[in-house]
């Protein structure tokens, strides 16, 4: 198995995470925003 090949494939694998993060912390920040904004007392 040759290193660099599994070096390169770790920093696919974490750019490919920090994606998953980025798009799961949006979602979760629209979801906040949009309870804030449509809640009725």
């Amino acid at each position: 198995m040759n290193v660099s090949l599994f070096i390169e494939s770790l920093s696919i694998l974490g750019q490919g995470m920090l994606g998953v993060f980025a798009v799961m912390a949006v979602i979760a920040g629209a979801i906040a925003l949009l309870n804030k904004l449509g809640k009725k007392k």
